[in-house]
């Protein structure tokens, strides 16, 4: 794909006859937004069925838990069903466990294999995009977003505290 480029900036000069305008100066070329970190092209949403959350501590250690907003959650069963994980041309089969009344989230254990096949870490961003869904199986399409957030920042600092990279 090609990279996208700014406007174009018009330069003026004052002349003792008027302003003339120059030759447009070329725009720089900005970082092409379509592609992450590890190479993976990044897709359109194809629906408005999705949801996205940037990995913090509670996804990647101790109980992994991967809970659903309420926007996906409410369109789908208020049980167990099992679910699949597409990303990359792979497929990670989980369960949604969707029984608890007030929070639904992805086995915990399923959740876990995924976030260690990918190399997932704390900054990294998940797109989870609602493909399919019925009572017998929930399918959803994921993008990764690298965060590139080196632990220096984020050790030691409260969730609701801006990180600030020098």
């Amino acid at each position: 794909m090609a990279s996208r480029r700014s406007s174009a900036r018009v330069n003026f000069r004052a002349s003792d006859s008027g302003a003339a305008v120059e030759k447009p100066t070329p725009p720089p070329l900005l970082p092409d937004s379509t592609t992450n970190s590890q190479g993976g092209e990044i897709q359109p949403l194809s629906s408005e069925l999705y949801f996205d959350v940037v990995l913090s501590k509670t996804h990647l250690s101790d109980g992994y838990r991967m809970g659903l907003p309420n926007n996906i959650s409410s369109k789908l069963p208020l049980f167990e069903v099992p679910a699949v994980l597409n990303c990359r041309g792979k497929r990670w089969d989980i369960m949604y466990k969707g029984q608890n009344k007030i929070r639904k989230w992805f086995d915990c254990g399923g959740w876990k294999i995924f976030a260690d096949d990918n190399c997932l870490n704390i900054g990294d961003a998940c797109v989870f995009e609602l493909m399919e869904y019925s009572n017998q199986k929930i399918i959803f399409k994921v993008q990764i977003l690298r965060g590139n957030i080196t632990s220096k920042y984020h050790n030691g600092i409260r969730p609701d505290e801006p990180i600030v990279i020098d």
